[in-house]
């Protein structure tokens, strides 16, 4: 990489950083106490290596004792970074790409006819390629989400100052979230969603 690719890719972060001031992580109630204790965000398991936010806080299917940490996104900046939906992001970063897809395309996959010959045998290249295309569709889209996500497979570790706020999907619950967030020293609002 040439020196000015590589201040072409600082600058585009620099500015997607700057477009996305905020970040957002939906969580349960119960791990919210265990995020803000540990400073650490983890994944949620070997299936899903890395940590998911958002540029929007996303309230579409979770329950109503869930909580969305907002979090400064140029703290955070050394360690996510902006998913791009096309075909070169989803080629640069394939196992970040796949994680983003999820799991559900799979289920719905159908292998084609074409990608077997008349005796029945499969055509491995074929099927390859075939499920790439297929994989790379549910990853462009759900460009809606408007996703960031970890560099690393793991925790993601943070500074207090990155949390700017904490919001209670359930108004009922914003006085019990507010002091849990207070009793564990964090000096943000708290404010229903």
């Amino acid at each position: 990489m040439t020196s000015s690719q590589t201040v072409a890719r600082v600058l585009e972060a620099a500015f997607s950083l700057l477009a996305a001031r905020n970040l957002y992580h939906t969580t349960s109630w119960g791990g919210l106490e265990g995020i803000l204790k540990s400073r650490k965000l983890k994944p949620h398991g070997y299936d899903f290596p890395y940590v998911s936010f958002s540029e929007r806080p996303f309230t579409g299917d979770i329950r109503g004792n869930d909580v969305i940490i907002v979090f400064d996104s140029a703290v955070l900046s050394g360690a996510v970074m902006k998913v791009e939906y096309d075909e070169a992001w989803y080629d640069r970063y394939p196992e970040h790409a796949a994680y983003i897809a999820g799991e559900g395309w799979i289920e719905q996959y159908v292998e084609p006819d074409e990608c077997y010959d008349d005796e029945g045998w499969a055509d491995d290249d074929c099927l390859e390629e075939d499920r790439r295309y297929a994989e790379l569709a549910a990853f462009e889209d759900k460009s809606d989400e408007r996703e960031w996500v970890s560099k690393k497979e793991g925790p993601v570790s943070f500074r207090p100052s990155a949390v700017v706020a904490v919001l209670a999907v359930s108004p009922g619950a914003v006085e019990r979230v507010r002091e849990t967030v207070r009793d564990l020293g964090y000096d943000v609002p708290v404010e229903a969603k």
